[in-house]
């Protein structure tokens, strides 16, 4: 496949669970809109025309009809899903992922499957109304007080400090099976986690959006 560089967002629109309101709060005109194969005709039903649709192309109702108002780009191999299809053919500085995540859990838990991935690509995904992204090694975040803060690691991650959170996670190794760090709440409105290896993947509530997309360095 030949990629396509975007100069700007982009905004990966897959089939499962369509919030409308995160959707509309998020949208800007300055996103390439990428429907991902059945997500094209969730987009349809709010009016919203992509700029691209990317797919196997099977669980789209009609993808002739979208043929005249959009690129569509036709992914016959079933060796990656369509999710890891859009990012592998489009380079972006950031994606935002909706429709990825809550109708069936094992699109939800491919979710952490990208993130390993595609770990030099900034990806944040909404579930419901949630964002899932993975925390940088030095991560500097304005969150508000009170915001629900969880860590968790996609591969064993080494602790170095953390600051503003409730809970220290100072010296922790975090591993899936041994400790994790989920629900914890900032205390400070400047929080910090630093890690030295493996791979975080951080969860806050999507009123946290502009914070997180700050703390990214986006």
């Amino acid at each position: 496949m030949s990629n396509i560089t975007l100069d700007k967002p982009a905004f990966l629109v897959g089939a499962g669970i369509f919030n409308i309101s995160i959707y509309k709060k998020q949208w800007s005109d300055n996103y390439t809109i990428i429907g991902v194969d059945g997500g094209a005709d969730s987009l349809a039903k709010i009016g919203v025309t992509p700029d691209y649709i990317i797919g196997d192309l099977d669980s789209i109702i009609d993808p002739i009809k979208y043929g005249k108002s959009s690129t569509v780009i036709r992914v016959a191999e079933q060796d990656t899903t369509d999710f890891e299809k859009a990012l592998i053919y489009f380079d972006a500085p950031l994606y935002l992922c909706i429709g990825f995540t809550g109708s069936r859990f094992d699109h939800t838990i491919e979710v952490l499957h990208i993130f390993t991935k595609f770990r030099n690509k900034t990806i944040i995904c909404f579930h419901y109304n949630d964002l899932i992204f993975v925390v940088p090694n030095d991560w500097k975040p304005k969150l508000s007080i009170g915001t629900r803060v969880s860590l968790f690691p996609i591969e064993p991650t080494n602790i170095h400090s953390t600051t503003g959170l409730k809970y220290s996670a100072t010296g922790l190794n975090l591993v899936m099976g041994s400790i994790i760090s989920t629900s914890n709440e900032a205390i400070s409105n400047q929080i910090e986690v630093k890690y030295d290896k493996g791979l975080l993947v951080g969860i806050v509530p999507a009123s946290q959006y502009k914070n997180i997309i700050n703390s990214l360095g986006l």
